[in-house]
């Protein structure tokens, strides 16, 4: 056989198995299978944004400056982290009810995401986020 023709076998049989084994590996690697989901990074993103206004407006309730739902959130803006008007993790700004209407209880204020689709209500990746249900929120 020529050294040209048995180069290429080699190559050949050495080349496509290393390909399939690389290829399997880019498709099931482990940071491909623990990647979380966009939203689950998106409600994250919120929860936390949440927390971050809320321990804000917790600190203005304990000062007596706690706004109503008007003028809302903007009359504030100076305490509240960053000094901005705080969003959603899709990018929505979070709404601000003082007396709340979702929460059970005796909560001040409560502060609300629409989720993904930006409407009330829905299920799974479209439903509606409150501060109320955060771990650790107090009224």
């Amino acid at each position: 056989m020529p050294p040209h023709r048995r180069l290429l076998l080699t190559l050949g049989g050495v080349g496509l198995p290393a390909a399939a084994l690389l290829l399997s590996i880019a498709i099931f690697s482990p940071t491909n299978c623990t990647r979380p989901s966009d939203h689950i990074v998106n409600a994250q993103l919120t929860q936390l944004q949440m927390q971050r206004t809320a321990q804000a407006l917790d600190a203005l309730a304990a000062a007596g400056r706690l706004p109503g739902t008007e003028p809302g959130l903007a009359s504030v803006l100076g305490d509240l982290p960053d000094g901005k008007f705080p969003v959603d993790g899709w990018g929505q700004p979070l709404l601000y009810f003082s007396p709340p209407v979702h929460a059970a209880g005796d909560h001040a204020y409560e502060l609300v995401s629409f989720g993904r689709d930006g409407q009330p209500g829905g299920e799974g990746e479209d439903a509606d986020l409150l501060s109320s249900t955060l771990p650790g929120h107090t009224p």
